[in-house]
């Protein structure tokens, strides 16, 4: 079964390549295709963002990253 974070992001950006992880904070990949990896934990998704941010998402990436509250109204961007 599919948690209410999945669903959520499913529905929000339903052209997305791939959906991973758990947790309320979803680090959004927008480059050549969206991808999207759930966190339980915001300073989790501020390390994996780092890291792509440093090493690219994929051989198209130009670094459009961004972190969601899935718990904030309207998916708020998390402030890093």
């Amino acid at each position: 079964m599919k948690s209410q974070y999945y669903l959520k992001v499913d529905k929000k950006w339903p052209n997305n390549c791939w959906i991973e992880g758990e947790g309320r904070y979803a680090l959004v990949a927008f480059c050549r295709d969206i991808s999207i990896t759930l966190h339980e934990d915001l300073q989790d998704a501020i390390e994996d963002k780092q890291f792509i941010n440093e090493c690219g998402c994929g051989g198209a990436c130009h670094k459009a990253h961004v972190i969601y509250d899935l718990e904030q109204r309207g998916f708020k961007e998390c402030p890093q």
